[in-house]
């Protein structure tokens, strides 16, 4: 009787995860200190890189570039996200919309996309023990087919595994606790493993944070770039985060259209 209560109770266990992905995805978010779930509704800041600013130079489309700064406005209701160039001449859009594809690792460490957000289109199902997710694309077109998402003992994210059909690539993320996180985790370091025709690249971003009006926020990012092998290097960059305005309306009226900007507003 007791080993048909424990079959009947890890079948039950099983069945839950799938078919509760989403609530069980949505606590894990919850747990985990954001601006969104501090009661933030809108917010504006400027991001610097000075390697980026150095690299921009390096490249004379622009003429010289004292400082190079993304703007970045948001608002939860709805939820909108754009981001400016500021320090850099009128047009340019093709070069300025380059920035902006590489500035995406950036956000995401300032805006955390949800699992939801990171596999759309995938079919999430229940994976092989508990705690384990399985995300595959019903198209049979991505060029990852499925992912393979991982929850610790806490029910915490602790890695990505994407199943490649060659090479191989996940992301392992690290947590902490700090005084102004009211006792959810706080995401301390990501890192992102990838592999592929020989060249094994390892990209780790380091979050540090700060204090802006009273709470907790995202002060720097170290974006560590280490390649192995014949052309191996390591690249080290500090990205900065300041002037925060939160809460202040700046970022809604940034979307009604009421605020300065340095060229036409586009969603990256």
């Amino acid at each position: 009787m007791k080993i048909f209560a424990l079959l009947a109770f890890l079948f039950v266990t099983t069945l839950s995860f799938a078919q509760d992905s989403a609530t069980y995805f949505s606590l894990y978010e919850r747990k985990v200190y954001s601006l969104k779930n501090k009661g933030v509704r809108d917010f504006v800041v400027d991001v610097t890189s000075s390697r980026m600013t150095e690299q921009v130079n390096e490249q004379k489309i622009f003429g010289t570039v004292k400082k190079l700064i993304f703007r970045v406005h948001w608002t939860l209701a709805p939820e909108r996200l754009a981001v400016d160039i500021v320090g850099l001449p009128e047009g340019f859009f093709e070069a300025k919309a380059e920035l902006k594809a590489a500035f995406a690792t950036v956000l995401d460490s300032l805006l955390p996309m949800t699992i939801a957000q990171r596999f759309p289109g995938y079919k999430i199902t229940a994976g092989k023990i508990p705690k384990e997710f399985t995300a595959t694309d019903p198209t049979g077109v991505a060029p990852i087919p499925t992912y393979t998402i991982k929850f610790d003992e806490q029910d915490r994210l602790s890695e990505i595994i994407g199943n490649k059909p060659v090479g191989s690539w996940n992301m392992v993320y690290a947590y902490e606790k700090k005084a102004f996180s009211e006792g959810r985790w706080v995401v301390g370091q990501v890192t992102v493993n990838t592999s592929d025709n020989g060249l094994t690249v390892k990209t780790s971003r380091k979050l540090n944070y700060g204090d802006a009006q009273g709470m907790g926020v995202l002060s720097e990012v170290v974006l560590t770039v280490e390649q192995s092998g014949d052309k191996g290097f390591r690249n080290q960059d500090i990205i900065e985060f300041e002037n925060y305005r939160i809460n202040t309306g700046e970022g809604m009226r940034y979307f009604l259209g009421d605020a300065p900007v340095s060229e036409p507003k586009k969603t990256p």
